[in-house]
């Protein structure tokens, strides 16, 4: 149960990297596509399609997050031995943690799953 956590966890540091890193484009696209809505819109607008793409992912990265906190949550209340604790402080720990630093995140997340293991 306080795997998942780590799982949603994984999943919305893999769209906020996504996302990070298509924001330079993204802006790009914004910028034309004002430009380009000013005019006549252009068939098959590739700005358009990609700004969609970034929100989905930006969409999916959130939507991931608040199932991770959700799952910890509902991992947290069932702790009620000492033993446990130190799992689900790991697991904080790992959630808390930047999607800026993937080999940081993947560290404590394989502190945190050999801590629930014990």
């Amino acid at each position: 149960m306080a795997a998942a956590p780590l799982a949603y966890k994984c999943m919305a540091v893999a769209y906020m990297r996504v996302i990070f890193s298509s924001h330079a484009s993204a802006r790009r696209d914004q910028h034309e596509l004002h430009r380009d809505l000013k005019n006549v819109p252009p068939p098959g607008n590739r700005p358009i399609v990609r700004l969609l793409n970034f929100a989905r992912d930006a969409d999916s990265a959130m939507e991931a997050s608040r199932k991770s906190r959700i799952a910890f949550t509902s991992a947290n209340r069932r702790v009620e031995d000492e033993r446990f604790k130190e799992g689900i402080t790991s697991v904080k720990r790992a959630l808390d943690f930047s999607f800026l630093d993937v080999e940081g995140l993947l560290w404590l997340v394989r502190l945190a799953l050999e801590a629930i293991s014990r």
